[in-house]
């Protein structure tokens, strides 16, 4: 098979009229179904400067002529025949620990593109590849038609197309975590975007097509063109969708540390099994994103507190916040899911339907809030709103220190006992009854009662005594 190029050929008309230099012959298809060439084969320094139209011509039974039209290396697609540069589509930006490289998310393009900030210049362009829906643990509810929640098996590629990407250093490793929400590109002169009820499927691959493309198995799901005909033949060998549903974390060289799987789905159905992948824009919506990337995972972000790593989650359809302990990042596990919106309110535009369209999320540490508490804050594009959520049970630094070092004096006390740390606390009696409480103070007032034994109680529960003479 030989790789390419050409100056004259416009995209247009029979390729095999126009003038085709070639880059390379020594392209050979690998196991996993990618072209790969010996390294140092290819040099496109004559036809640096203007745009350039490439193909492949592949030498099997029979010859044929490459297609510079559309072109697609190693799960990086590039639409037509522009150069590089025009047709990458930077989203988001992660900047590394060490502030020596930035990593720009190309969403379109199922990449991430380094740059060195040293020199400014862009290092590598690394294609994140597919998430394979075949495998269990991967499924995801592909119809919007069939009136139940159905995570399921398929044989889909999903394409990672992250939207938010962020960083975190980890026991001195780097790793990179996106969001992976999907994105096709759809554009006045080019779209890729078609259902796959509306191709045809090779009949070798898929014996069962009638099946898959029922709508309410796979049929209503969005798939790309762009890929998929590995032959040339016209049918697809191979099924592409947009997006993983899930959130990924990566080496800063591209390989899948950890990936959610379909938790996502799993238990966003599990809390709101009656508006299940429920759009952004309406109640009463229930299944409405099913065919076309489902809950959407729109922002990450990460947090370090004490000796634990986590990570949120915000997306943009169903909405609300997902929340991992990824402190073993191979091992990431799931913590919770918080969501305040109602979806029995009928008017959505109404302020009491809370969030609509999660569109970034941040943490904000205890130690940079007035009241001592950890907190993420959701921007929400639809509804307009800025919602903060307060997480309990995290364990901080600050919080470490109190729990070994908080003491309270004099002991025993004659009408006011004072605290070493300034925080919210309560004076309890044996019964636990309460009998005084303070907030982000370090004395509190006991000459109102009686002599004996009484404990402190901190925010978090902990409890010291103390004598009232």
């Amino acid at each position: 098979m030989d790789f390419l190029i050409s100056s004259d050929y416009d995209g247009n008309g029979d390729p095999t009229t126009a003038t085709w230099d070639t880059l390379t012959s020594m392209v050979t298809w690998s196991p996993g179904g990618y072209t790969d060439t010996n390294s140092g084969e290819i040099d496109i320094t004559p036809y640096m400067g203007f745009t350039a139209a490439v193909a492949f011509l592949y030498r099997t039974t029979g010859t044929g002529g490459g297609d510079g039209a559309l072109w697609q290396i190693d799960n990086i697609s590039f639409k037509g025949y522009r150069d590089t540069a025009d047709n990458l589509e930077p989203e988001y930006v992660a900047i590394s620990s060490d502030n020596s490289a930035a990593y720009v998310c190309l969403q379109e393009n199922n990449a991430i593109a380094v740059f060195d900030l040293s020199n400014g210049s862009i290092t590598d362009i690394m294609p994140l590849g597919y998430k394979d829906h075949s495998i269990a643990g991967q499924g995801l509810d592909a119809s919007d038609k069939d009136d139940e929640v159905n995570i399921t098996t398929y044989p889909f590629r999903g394409l990672y197309l992250p939207d938010a990407i962020t960083m975190v250093n980890i026991g001195g490793t780097e790793y990179i975590l996106s969001a992976n929400e999907g994105d096709a590109r759809d554009y006045e002169a080019y779209s890729e975007e078609v259902r796959l009820e509306d191709v045809d499927l090779d009949p070798t691959t898929f014996p069962d097509a009638a099946t898959l493309q029922d709508e309410v198995n796979g049929g209503r799901i969005n798939i790309t063109t762009s890929m998929g005909d590995t032959d040339n033949d016209g049918d697809f060998d191979e099924i592409y969708t947009y997006g993983a549903r899930s959130f990924t974390i990566w080496t800063t060289s591209g390989s899948v540390v950890f990936d959610s799987g379909d938790e996502f789905e799993q238990k966003s159905a599990e809390a709101y099994p009656n508006d299940f992948n429920s759009g952004n824009d309406e109640n009463d919506d229930f299944e409405g994103r099913s065919d076309n990337k489902g809950p959407e995972p729109e922002a990450i972000e990460v947090a370090h507190v004490g000796d634990k790593y986590y990570a949120f989650i915000g997306l943009e359809r169903i909405g609300g916040v997902f929340m991992y302990d990824i402190t073993d990042p191979a091992n990431a596990t799931y913590v919770t899911y918080v969501n305040n919106r109602d979806f029995s309110v009928v008017d959505v535009t109404t302020d009491s339907v809370g969030d609509l369209g999660v569109e970034d999320v941040i943490f904000i540490d205890s130690s940079q809030t007035s009241d001592g508490n950890f907190y993420i804050v959701t921007s929400n594009e639809i509804s307009g709103t800025v919602t903060a959520f307060r997480i309990d049970g995290l364990v901080g630094q600050e919080e470490i220190a109190k729990e070994v070092s908080w003491k309270v004096y004099p002991n025993p006390t004659n009408g006011v006992v004072k605290v070493t740390i300034r925080g919210d606390y309560q004076v309890i009696d044996l019964a636990g009854r309460v009998l005084a409480s303070v907030v982000r103070s370090n004395q509190i007032d006991v000459q109102h009662l009686d002599a004996g034994l009484y404990f402190v109680q901190d925010s978090r529960g902990a409890v010291l005594p103390f004598v009232n003479q």
